[in-house]
């Protein structure tokens, strides 16, 4: 997070710079000189918006969206005649509440699956095979098994072992995965 949080920076230095870059828009004012003429400052937002999606769909990140979304709340205050300033301040807040309320909807989701060890699925609605019972003929040494289930061998070991002893052998339930391997519990 902390990369996103410097390239954010560097895009609103940018922004003022970014006038400089673009066409000038439009006829010169009697009142104005000829560095004066540029494009808009919620134009020059829109296209920072557009830029940080197109690198959030080339990084995958995800923060590179919500920081999007604060280019988009600048341009807004653009559109709405508020300063240079206000609309830094508007894109900046808006993206740390994004970005940080992402983050926080995040970790209590991990927290609230923290239970399971990390690649663990036990959600009924993310595996078909959940629920569903295999027959254990044999028990290895260090508390794994081969069933067969659904036409093919799949490793297995316990969800909770039960200490030094092996368990029986017996019909036994499917009730989450690790990766490929089955995590049974006794019928």
């Amino acid at each position: 997070m902390r990369s996103v949080g410097v390239l954010y920076v560097i895009c609103l230095a940018c922004a003022r710079d970014m006038m400089i870059l673009l066409p000038p828009v439009g006829p010169l004012n009697k009142n104005q000189k000829e560095t004066e003429r540029f494009v808009d400052e919620s134009t020059q937002w829109w296209l920072m918006a557009g830029v940080l999606v197109v690198a959030e769909l080339a990084t995958g990140s995800f923060y590179l969206l919500m920081i999007a979304l604060g280019a988009v709340a600048g341009a807004l205050a653009a559109h709405a005649g508020f300063q240079t300033e206000v609309q830094l301040v508007t894109a900046a807040v808006v993206a740390a509440l994004t970005a940080g309320g992402w983050y926080v909807w995040r970790r209590r989701r991990q927290q609230r699956q923290g239970s399971l060890p990390l690649g663990t699925q036990s959600a009924p609605d993310l595996e078909l095979d959940l629920g569903q019972v295999v027959q254990v003929s044999a028990w290895e040494s260090d508390g794994t098994t081969h069933v067969s289930y659904r036409g093919a061998p799949w490793s297995a070991r316990l969800k909770q072992p039960s200490g030094t002893t092996l368990p029986e052998p017996g019909t036994y339930r499917i009730c989450a995965m690790q990766g490929n391997l089955l995590l049974l519990e006794k019928v």
